[in-house]
C-alpha cells in the first residue's frame, strides 16, 4: 500500500541511460537545430535487409548465368564438330553496343556510391541501354540486309540466339532499375 500512496518516480527521455548528471553523452531531438537533417529510412541499412537482397539477387543471376554458360559451351562443341561452320562477320555496331555496355557501367557505379538516391543516374543508365538494343537492332538488319539470316549458318544461328538473349536481359534491366528508381521511397 505504502507503493501507491507516493507520487511515482518516471522517468523521461534518453538521458536516464546516460552518464547521471552528464547531459552531453546524448541530444535529444528536441535539442536539434531546424536545419539538422534527419536520416531517412534508406539510411538505414538493416542487415536482414542486405542478407534478403543478396539472395533475391542470387536468385535472378544463377539461372541466368546458367543460361549464357550454356549457350556459350553449346557454341563451343558445335563449332568444334566442324561441320558446315561457316563464320559470319559481325558488323561494327556489335561492338558500338558493347561500348555503350560498358559506359553504362559509370552511371551505374556513380548511382550505387550516392549518398541520396537520385533517379537521374539511373534513366542515364536506361538511355545508355536502350542505345544498345537500338544498336543490336540495326546490326541484325544489316546482317539481314547482307542474306544473313538465322539459319544461314550454325554460327548466325548463335549469333542470332546470344544476341537475342542477351538483348532480352538488358532490356529487363532496364525495366526493373527504372522500377526501382522511380518507387516511390
Amino acid at each position: 500500500r505504502e507503493n501507491f500512496e507516493a507520487s511515482p518516480v518516471v522517468h523521461h527521455g534518453a538521458y536516464e541511460y546516460g552518464v547521471p548528471g552528464v547531459k552531453e553523452d546524448f541530444v535529444m531531438q528536441s535539442d536539434l537545430p531546424a536545419t539538422a537533417t534527419q536520416p531517412s529510412n534508406r539510411d538505414v541499412v538493416d542487415p536482414d535487409r542486405r542478407r534478403t537482397d543478396f539472395v533475391g539477387m542470387a536468385a535472378v543471376l544463377v539461372p541466368i548465368l546458367m543460361l549464357f554458360l550454356a549457350l556459350a559451351s553449346a557454341y563451343v562443341v558445335r563449332q568444334g564438330m566442324g561441320e558446315a561452320w561457316v563464320s559470319v562477320g559481325f558488323p561494327s555496331l556489335v561492338w558500338v553496343g558493347t561500348g555503350l555496355l560498358l559506359l553504362s557501367s559509370l552511371p551505374m557505379e556513380r548511382a550505387c556510391r550516392a549518398t541520396v538516391a537520385s533517379p537521374r543516374w539511373a534513366w542515364l543508365v536506361g538511355a545508355l541501354g536502350t542505345l544498345f538494343l537500338a544498336a543490336q537492332g540495326l546490326a541484325w538488319q544489316r546482317m539481314l540486309a547482307q542474306g544473313i539470316g538465322i539459319s544461314t549458318s550454325p554460327h548466325s544461328s548463335f549469333f542470332y540466339v546470344l544476341t537475342a538473349a542477351h538483348g532480352l536481359h538488358v532490356l529487363a534491366g532496364i525495366v526493373g532499375l527504372l522500377a526501382v528508381a522511380t518507387w516511390p521511397a
